[in-house]
């Protein structure tokens, strides 16, 4: 059994495969005040995505041309914090177990992150090769990962697939250590900041 997760794998296709580098992830970090509804963590990471997708691109001609071709898309990817405190957040809330991270943490044994900063949205954001390397992993360990353990320790069907869930994410956090190493950090205190941390992105990114 496994939960379905929000944020996971998007559809990318046809695309070159090569050597990661990672060089090219980063984190921007926004206080929850710059959002008007900071409890969606979904709705935040489609506004922060898009934002910087969208000031990436150089002039209003290519940008019609990416959004004709959805090129652009496919080489940026937006996730919040780091996998297993989303897929154990996201894994509770689907299956309406209202406990803390810290909960489940001690409950399932697993190593699941807290969010990186306290009363701050954390987006990790990757390009190119890096961006490709995280869903190929994704793709790898969302089909993978087993949890055959939590299917003896637990009886209730919906704690099963939480388990699960967080097993998924901590082991995306393994495959992804050296990525979120590397990350160079951004903090903003408001959303129209973003439009200085996408130009540095770009220039980094050359």
């Amino acid at each position: 059994m496994q939960v379905s997760n929000n944020y996971c794998v998007p559809n990318y296709t046809n695309q070159k495969q090569s050597q990661p580098n990672f060089k090219s992830t980063y984190i921007v970090q926004i206080p929850y005040k710059a959002f008007s509804n900071p409890e969606n963590m979904k709705e935040c990471t489609k506004l922060v995505g898009e934002q910087i997708s969208k000031l990436m691109r150089s002039n209003k001609f290519m940008k019609k041309i990416n959004n004709f071709m959805n090129v652009f898309d496919q080489n940026l990817f937006c996730y919040p914090e780091k996998f297993s405190y989303m897929f154990a957040k996201t894994g509770m809330e689907s299956c309406n177990i209202g406990s803390s991270i810290q909960w489940l943490r001690a409950n399932t044994g697993l190593p699941i992150a807290d969010a990186l900063r306290e009363n701050y949205h954390s987006f990790y954001i990757y390009t190119n090769g890096d961006a490709r390397n995280v869903v190929k992993r994704m793709t790898s360990v969302c089909k993978n990962t087993h949890a055959t353990e939590f299917y003896e320790k637990y009886t209730d069907p919906m704690m099963m697939a939480t388990a699960l869930n967080a097993k998924i994410g901590a082991e995306l956090d393994k495959t992804m250590e050296k990525q979120y190493k590397s990350a160079t950090v951004f903090e903003i205190e408001k959303l129209t900041d973003l439009e200085e941390v996408a130009r540095k992105i770009k220039q980094a990114d050359k």
